[in-house]
C-alpha cells in the first residue's frame, strides 16, 4: 500500500550546460540572421539570469526556479528606455524558453520536454489600437524636424505606404525598386523566412504617393545604387538605427502612446485598408499578400478593429425586412 507524500521532491535538470545548449539551438535555427540576433536577445535574459543563479543552485533548474525567473523578469528595466519590460517582450523571452527547450527534447538532447515547466508570463497583452491617418500624416510632420527629414520622411511613407516589417524596409537596395511614371511601383523585400517562403524574398506594392517620398529622396542624395537608407556617415542605415529614428520621430510628434515602434505601422496598414472595404475577400487576400501571411488568420490579428468600426457599419437584422 502506497503513502501519501504530502511534499514531494521537485525533479531537477542538470543544467550546467545550459549555456552552450542555448548557443547550439540558436545556431540550429533556419532563419535570417537578423531573426537569429532577435532569438539570441530575447533568451540573453535567460542566459544572464541563470549565470547567476546557476552556481547558487548547484546548476539544478526546476520548474519552482522556472517561475522565479518569471517574477524576476517583471522586475527588469530596459537600459534604452528606463522602463520594466512590456508584457509582449517578457511573452516572447519565455516563448524563445519554451522553443529552445522543445527543440532539446526533439534532438535528444534532454529527456524530456522542459518547455512545459516554462510559465507564461504575468499579465495580459495590452489593449491597442491602431494609428489613425490623421495622426499618421502627423507623424510625417513631425519628421520634417528631423537631421535628414527627406530620407526620414521616405522611410516612414514607405512603412505607412506598404505595412512592411521593420528586417524589410532595412534589407532594401535601390536595384529593389521598380517606380513606374506616375510614382507607384513595386519593391523585392527580403525579411521573414517561413516554409512557404525559405528565402523570405517577396514582392510589395505601392501608390503613387509612397513613389514620389521614394523619388525626391534619392535624386536628393543621389542614390543610385547598393543600400537604399544611407545614415549621417554615408552608410548603409541599419535596422537598429531606422527602429531608432521611428521612435524618435513619434516622441516629437507626441504619438508615443499610439505607436509603440515600425510594428504599429504595419498594425495601421491592415486596419485602415482592411476598413475600405470589409465586405469584399478578395480586398482581404490583397491585403494577405502585401503582408506576406500564408493565412487570413495572421492578417487578421493585425486588423486591431474596434467597436466604434462595428458601430459604423453594424445593421440590425430587423431593419432588413419592413415589420
Amino acid at each position: 500500500m502506497g503513502d501519501i507524500v504530502l511534499d514531494p521532491p521537485e525533479e531537477q535538470l542538470a543544467a550546467r550546460d545550459l549555456h552552450a545548449l542555448i548557443d547550439r539551438w540558436l545556431l540550429s535555427l533556419k532563419v535570417a540572421e537578423i531573426t537569429r540576433v532577435s532569438y539570441r536577445v530575447k533568451i540573453a535574459h535567460f542566459v544572464d539570469w541563470w549565470a547567476i543563479q546557476g552556481p547558487l543552485r548547484d546548476w539544478q533548474l526546476t520548474q519552482s526556479g522556472l517561475f522565479e525567473f518569471e517574477v524576476y523578469l517583471r522586475s527588469v528595466v530596459t537600459e534604452r528606455f528606463n522602463a520594466p519590460l512590456s508584457y509582449s517582450t517578457r511573452h516572447s523571452i519565455m516563448r524563445a524558453l519554451r522553443m529552445m527547450f522543445r527543440w532539446a527534447a526533439t534532438t535528444n538532447r534532454t529527456m524530456k520536454n522542459y518547455g512545459e515547466w516554462v510559465p507564461w508570463p504575468d499579465g495580459a497583452t495590452p489593449q491597442r489600437k491602431s494609428a489613425t491617418p490623421d495622426q499618421l500624416i502627423r507623424l510625417m510632420v513631425a519628421a520634417l524636424d528631423s537631421r535628414q527629414p527627406i530620407r526620414d520622411q521616405a522611410i516612414l511613407a514607405f512603412f505607412i505606404g506598404t505595412g512592411c516589417r521593420q528586417s524589410e524596409v532595412a534589407s532594401l537596395n535601390t536595384d529593389d525598386l521598380q517606380i513606374l511614371a506616375d510614382g507607384a511601383g513595386t519593391a523585392m523585400v527580403t525579411g521573414k523566412r517561413t516554409k512557404a517562403n525559405p528565402m523570405g524574398i517577396r514582392a510589395v506594392a505601392f501608390d503613387a504617393v509612397t513613389g514620389r517620398y521614394l523619388v525626391r529622396y534619392m535624386d536628393a542624395l543621389v542614390v543610385e545604387r547598393g543600400p537604399l537608407w544611407i545614415n549621417d556617415e554615408g552608410e548603409k542605415l541599419q535596422a537598429p538605427g531606422i527602429y531608432q529614428m521611428v521612435k524618435r520621430t513619434v516622441k516629437r510628434a507626441g504619438l508615443s502612446e499610439q505607436i509603440k515602434g515600425c510594428h504599429d505601422l504595419r498594425r495601421a496598414f491592415a486596419t485602415i485598408l482592411g476598413l475600405l472595404y470589409p465586405d469584399s475577400p478578395t480586398w482581404a487576400d490583397m491585403i494577405r499578400r502585401q503582408l506576406g501571411h500564408k493565412h487570413y488568420a495572421m492578417t487578421a490579428h493585425y486588423t486591431l478593429i474596434e467597436v466604434d468600426d462595428i458601430r459604423d457599419r453594424i445593421v440590425t437584422p430587423l431593419s432588413l425586412k419592413t415589420l
